[in-house]
């Protein structure tokens, strides 16, 4: 197989649970879950309707909330912001509309915001969605073109820390969760982005611009 990332060879198996096997990336950093084992578009989708990703659940509302706080290290006024892999509630794109921000949904899943991907943005946000891509090439690309030349990608997920505890990490057991990020890989991300990591809590927030 190929790094879902950098498409290198230069990867070899870290771990195994089940039916999953996990690569790390030499080049990258990057551990993913080969193609082959990935969950269909409708498997993927029933396990989705388990999450309560919904605006009367008060514990998601909340870590939201928290996430939304990141957006003012952006040193950008009245910035127009994209949810991209929003969720069918698009609940992250609420919050920051009743914070008095301009915030458009999309996600391709749901059919959710697919006029939204007319118009560039000073802020694509990437909240628990990064991890999930099928083809992060491509879809990096796609965000490269959404987010304006002087804007900002925020990502939100889980690093890793420890490459060979996947099998056992509870991160890595969500059958949906295919791409796992340490700084090393979000970096990668960056130069992708043509840009560079400008904050990072090296745990589960980074902010790419230039």
């Amino acid at each position: 197989m190929s790094c879902n990332l950098c498409r290198s060879n230069d990867v070899r198996c870290v771990a195994t649970k089940g039916k999953r096997s996990f690569y790390h990336c030499t080049q990258c950093q990057l551990v993913s879950v080969p193609v082959s084992q990935h969950l269909s578009m409708l498997e993927e989708k029933k396990r989705y309707a388990y999450h309560e990703n919904f605006a009367d659940n008060l514990d998601y509302v909340r870590y939201l909330t928290e996430i939304s706080h990141e957006i003012e290290r952006i040193p950008v006024k009245r910035p127009s912001i994209l949810d991209f892999g929003s969720g069918q509630e698009y609940v992250l794109t609420r919050i920051f509309r009743e914070k008095g921000f301009y915030c458009a949904p999309y996600d391709p899943l749901y059919n959710v915001g697919l006029d939204n991907l007319a118009m560039k943005y000073d802020i694509v946000v990437l909240c628990e969605t990064i991890e999930h891509l099928r083809d992060l090439q491509e879809e990096i690309k796609l965000i490269n073109r959404l987010c304006k030349h002087e804007g900002y990608v925020l990502i939100r997920t889980r690093f890793y820390s420890d490459k060979n505890s996947m099998a056992t990490w509870f991160y890595a057991l969500d059958e949906t969760h295919v791409n796992f990020f340490n700084d090393g890989s979000l970096e990668y991300v960056a130069g992708m982005l043509e840009r560079k990591v400008i904050y990072s809590d090296h745990e589960r927030t980074v902010i790419i611009g230039l």
